[in-house]
């Protein structure tokens, strides 16, 4: 896990539990993110590994060979996220809430059905966010940030 305080951790404990291990069949460590997770998967001090998908499709970018990756079935749906409120903003703000959602739902349908343009759409609003070289211009080769885009999606 990448930290004990991580709601992973117990999203984890469910996946192992649903490919039929028990409590005693693991232990759960905590080893951190990118190179320390990679370091730990490489000398074997770890045999899985309960991250995000962002952070597996990074190290597959960087040489290491992921096996299988065991997924709940609810996320083939689309990507997660959570809208919390209060009780008073959600009666007094309601239909500017309401908006807020559709606006995330349309952008999420944009994200999956059109990575590239998501990609240089991100990057011309945050060009500090592309690697190095690469920029939000027609010519730029996506095939590495798309990879780690569609990890996301």
């Amino acid at each position: 896990m990448s930290s004990f305080a991580s709601a992973g951790t117990n999203y984890a404990k469910a996946l192992l539990k649903t490919a039929g291990l028990g409590d005693n069949d693991y232990s759960v460590v905590e080893i951190g993110v990118g190179a320390r997770a990679a370091a730990a998967l490489r000398t074997n001090q770890v045999q899985a590994l309960g991250l995000w998908d962002e952070a597996y499709v990074q190290m597959e970018e960087n040489g290491i060979r992921i096996g299988a990756i065991t997924k709940d079935p609810r996320a083939a749906f689309g990507m997660s996220g959570s809208l919390v409120v209060h009780a008073d903003a959600l009666k007094g703000r309601r239909q500017i809430l309401i908006g807020l959602a559709r606006g995330i739902a349309k952008a999420q349908l944009f994200q999956e059905t059109n990575p590239d343009a998501s990609v240089r759409i991100h990057w011309a609003v945050y060009p500090q966010s592309a690697p190095r070289g690469m920029h939000a211009s027609r010519s730029s080769p996506l095939r590495a940030p798309l990879h780690l885009w569609r990890g996301r999606i």
